[in-house]
């Protein structure tokens, strides 16, 4: 699980690989923020949960993923996008539905990052 200290770090990169995913610098949709991936991370921190909060956990979890599978069909319908790296981002689409924490999440945020250049 991430360390508190990671914990901006995490949110910092999700939001900018949604923020180039469509182009924009502008202040962004809520799907888009930091805090989206912020929250999830925490409630996966939390050692008590509640029965009540697991389904706000399971679709907090399921609404980041749909958010990032369509980032990521931006990130593949761009004409700049090679064919190689298309198969990629295709490959990282399909380990996207089967993420389970957000930390699997995350590893495909920063192998996307990381694929597509600084």
């Amino acid at each position: 699980m991430s360390k508190d200290s990671d914990l901006s770090k995490h949110g910092s990169s999700y939001e900018m690989f949604m923020h180039r995913a469509y182009g924009t610098n502008k202040p962004s949709k809520p799907e888009m923020q930091a805090s989206v991936m912020q929250s999830l991370i925490m409630a996966e921190k939390t050692s008590v949960i509640s029965e009540d909060l697991v389904p706000y956990y399971e679709n907090q979890l399921t609404q980041i993923k749909l958010h990032m599978g369509k980032a990521i069909d931006q990130y593949i319908e761009r004409p700049t996008t090679a064919g190689r790296l298309t198969n990629t981002l295709k490959g990282y689409k399909t380990d996207l539905i089967w993420a389970i924490s957000a930390d699997e999440l995350l590893i495909i945020v920063y192998n996307i990052i990381h694929v597509k250049g600084r």
